[in-house]
C-alpha cells in the first residue's frame, strides 16, 4: 500500500510541475499548506495545518500525581514490543518532524520516535507534540500523557501507515491537520489576496468538502472499523470565521479550463461558516472531530465558564451528524518550539485542542490498564470481549 502512495505521489508531483502548481507553501501566519491528493476531477487538494495564525480546560491536571481523584496517571509504560521494536500506544502525523532535541524530548530514551522518512523540521509538529508528551522541564507546558512515548510521523501516505500503527497496536493518535477548504487569505496565487479553495465544477459559490463524506473520509473509516480498540482524534479546523472578501469583490480561483491554475474572479461566493463548516476527513464516522475552546480559569464542570472559540469548525454535516464530537483547549495554548532546544510559545487553533484531548485520553486508557477489576468496556460490548488492551 504504501509502494503504491509513492506512486501515486510521483504522478502527482510530475502534473504539478507540469501545471505549475505550487506543491508546498509557508503563509505569512505559519500556517503550511501542501499538495497532497486530487479529487475525482482532478482539482488538487492541499493539507494544511490547523493553527490559528490545555489541561486545566479538561481537568487533566486531576489525573496526574498530586490531582485530587489520586490516579497518579502519566502515561508511563503505554507501548507495545513488536518484531524487536517497542511502539508507543500514542501516535502523531503532522506536516513534518519534531525537534526531538529539545529539552522536553531529549531524555535519553526514546521519548519521541520519527517513524518515516519526514524531512522538514516542523514548529506546528513540535508544538503539538509538547502538549501531547512534553516531559514537564518547564512546568508551564507539561504534556497531557508527560511520561508516554510517542510515535511520530508526517502526513504523506497516512492513510497506509495509520493502518500498519493499528495493526502494530497503536491505541490513539492525533491529527491537527485536514484537506485545505473555502476562503484563504495570503499570497497562494503569487498574488496577495482572497483565494477559493472550491471546485467550481461541482459547486460554483460553496466548497462542496464543507460537511461532505467522500472516498477519503471513507478510507480512515475503513481503518477505524477494522481496528476497533483505535481511535483517531483529528482537529475540526478553523474555518468558521473565514467570510471570503464580500459581494462581488476581486479574489483569486482555479481554472479547470486552465489547468487549475489562479485566475481572478467577480462571482459572490458564500462563506464558509459559521455550520456547515467541517471539512473533508473532520465528517468521518468512526473517529473523534476536535474543536477548540478557550482555557477555563475557573471550574470547569459549569457551562458558563466554557467559552467556544470564534473560529471552530462547526458541523453538521450534509448527513446531519452533530460535530464535532468533543472540544478542548485551544486558545493561547503554550507548548514547544522547534527554534530552539528550550524554546516555547503561544498558537491558537483546533490543531492545539486535538492534541489536549488526544493526550487525556491516553491517560484513560493508563487508567484502565491500572484497575485491578476490568470493569471499563465499549459500549455495546459484554466484558472480556476486548483486545488485550481492554478497548
Amino acid at each position: 500500500m504504501k509502494a503504491l502512495d509513492r506512486i501515486q505521489n510521483r504522478k502527482m508531483l510530475h502534473l504539478a510541475h507540469h501545471q505549475r502548481w505550487f506543491t508546498r507553501k509557508t503563509l505569512s501566519d505559519s500556517v503550511v499548506v501542501e499538495l497532497i491528493s486530487l479529487d475525482h476531477q482532478g482539482c488538487p487538494l492541499y493539507y494544511t495545518t490547523y493553527n490559528y495564525g490545555a489541561a486545566l480546560s479538561t481537568a487533566t491536571d486531576q489525573l496526574w500525581a498530586g490531582g485530587a481523584l489520586g490516579l497518579n496517571l502519566s502515561g508511563l509504560g503505554l507501548s507495545q514490543f513488536v518484531a524487536n521494536d517497542t511502539y508507543s500506544y500514542l501516535g502523531q502525523w503532522d506536516e513534518g518532524k519534531v525537534r526531538l532535541t529539545h529539552q522536553e524530548f531529549n531524555g535519553g530514551n526514546n521519548k519521541v520516535v520519527l517513524r518515516d522518512n519526514a524531512s522538514n523540521l516542523s514548529d506546528h509538529a513540535t508544538h503539538v507534540a509538547g502538549t501531547l508528551v512534553a516531559r514537564g522541564i518547564n512546568p508551564l507546558i507539561r504534556g497531557m500523557a508527560w511520561q508516554a512515548q510517542l510515535d511520530s510521523y508526517d502526513w504523506h501516505a497516512d492513510v497506509s501507515e495509520m493502518a500498519l500503527a493499528a495493526s502494530r497496536g497503536m491505541l490513539i493518535s492525533n491529527h491537527s491537520y485536514g484537506t485545505l477548504s473555502g476562503w484563504v487569505y495570503g499570497d497562494l496565487s503569487g498574488n496577495y489576496g482572497w483565494h477559493w479553495f472550491g471546485n467550481p465544477l461541482v459547486n460554483s459559490r460553496r466548497d462542496y468538502g464543507f460537511g461532505y463524506y467522500g472516498e477519503q473520509t471513507r478510507q480512515w473509516d475503513l481503518i477505524a472499523h477494522q481496528a476497533p480498540y483505535y481511535l483517531i482524534v483529528k482537529a475540526a479546523g478553523n474555518d468558521r470565521d473565514d467570510y471570503g472578501p464580500g459581494l462581488g469583490v476581486a479574489h483569486w480561483v482555479r481554472d479547470p479550463a486552465q489547468g487549475w491554475n489562479w485566475v481572478q474572479s467577480f462571482q459572490t461566493r458564500q462563506s464558509d461558516g459559521p455550520y456547515f463548516s467541517i471539512g473533508w476527513k473532520g465528517n468521518a464516522k468512526n473517529i473523534l472531530t476536535v474543536g477548540a475552546v478557550d482555557d477555563v480559569s475557573g471550574d470547569m464542570r459549569k457551562s458558563q465558564n466554557i467559552q467556544m472559540s470564534n473560529f471552530s469548525s462547526w458541523g453538521p454535516t450534509n448527513d446531519g451528524r452533530i460535530k464535532p464530537d468533543i472540544c478542548g483547549n485551544g486558545i493561547g495554548v503554550l507548548s514547544t518550539s522547534s527554534i530552539q532546544d528550550n524554546h516555547y510559545y503561544e498558537s491558537s487553533g483546533t490543531s492545539m485542542a486535538s492534541p489536549n484531548v488526544a493526550g487525556s485520553l491516553l491517560l484513560l486508557q493508563e487508567h484502565y490498564e491500572n484497575s485491578t477489576e476490568r470493569t471499563v468496556y465499549a459500549g455495546g460490548y459484554p466484558q472480556g470481549a476486548g483486545n488485550p488492551h481492554g478497548r
